[in-house]
Formats: structure tokens, C-alpha cells, sequence
């Protein structure tokens, strides 16, 4: 024996509709929740990652004396790479960050 569905009125079905959509929002609020919470802390990730290559390139005033071509005199320098400052790696990060000066 086949038996039926038991038919479910207009009102029920408004509520069952709106539980429904309740159950659904909240999967997605929560799953937004867990997304956000793992940018933020891949955003400490690089954020740690770029000030710890920062802490090795610092600027450092050097003296030339003159050899082998180049000009006598005081320069800044990196301290990690011995180019000129800021260093191609400063250079980089603070552009792809949007420039400025506040990484010296």
C-alpha cells in the first residue's frame, strides 16, 4: 500500500520556505566567517614574511674612497645586499605596496 504525502497548507509552507532560507543564510554567513578568518591569517603570514626581509635591508652610511672609479665620498647602502639604497628588494616590496617612503 502507497501512501501519501500528507498535504501541508499555505501557512506551513510559508514557514518550512522561511526556515529553510534561515538554514541557508547562516551555512553562507559561516562559511564567509571561515573565509575571512583564513585571509586574516594569511595576511599575518605575509605580513610577517615581508617585514622580516625588511629587518635584513636597512639602510647604512658608507665611504667611498675613491677606487677603482667611483667617486670619494659618503653613500647609503643596504646592509644585507651592498647595493645602493633603497636596495632592488626595498625597492620592490615598497612599490608593490604602493610606494613611500617608510620602509627606511
Amino acid at each position: 500500500m502507497v501512501t501519501a504525502k500528507p498535504k501541508i497548507n499555505e501557512t506551513e509552507h510559508r514557514i518550512a520556505t522561511a526556515l529553510g532560507m534561515r538554514e541557508s543564510a547562516e551555512r553562507q554567513r559561516d562559511k564567509a566567517e571561515r573565509g575571512l578568518r583564513a585571509v586574516q591569517a594569511d595576511n599575518a603570514r605575509y605580513r610577517a614574511a615581508v617585514e622580516s626581509v625588511l629587518a635584513l635591508h636597512k639602510p647604512e652610511t658608507r665611504t667611498a674612497f675613491g677606487a677603482d672609479g667611483y667617486e670619494e665620498g659618503e653613500y647609503e647602502a643596504c646592509t644585507e645586499c651592498w647595493d645602493e639604497w633603497p636596495c632592488p628588494t626595498v625597492s620592490a616590496i615598497t612599490d608593490a605596496l604602493g610606494g613611500g617612503d617608510d620602509a627606511e
